[in-house]
């Protein structure tokens, strides 16, 4: 396995994904903890403030994730025009 730092977020997605598919034990904990879960599995600390929520499908409810907005709200217009970073966006 790579180091946590040599993982693009799709890697570590997929490997919680299958990691999860194959391991009913941790697929619970993931559900019911995911920031133990997900640090713990993948070697990361996630950073404080920052909520993570796991949604599970089934037959009778499906879940779709949509990326972040682009657009910028009138604060983070005023962050970026005095050069500070909102801290939404990855290099």
């Amino acid at each position: 396995m790579k180091a946590p730092n040599e993982r693009s977020l799709d890697e570590m997605r997929a490997h919680l994904i299958d990691k999860a598919a194959d391991d009913e034990t941790f697929r619970g904990q993931l559900l019911s903890d995911p920031r133990t879960s997900i640090e713990g599995e993948l070697g990361i600390t996630i950073p404080e403030g920052l909520a993570v929520q796991v949604h599970e499908n089934s037959a009778e409810e499906v879940h779709l994730v949509l990326p972040p907005a682009m657009k910028l709200s009138e604060a983070e217009l005023s962050r970026a025009a005095g050069g500070a970073t909102s801290g939404w966006c990855c290099y």
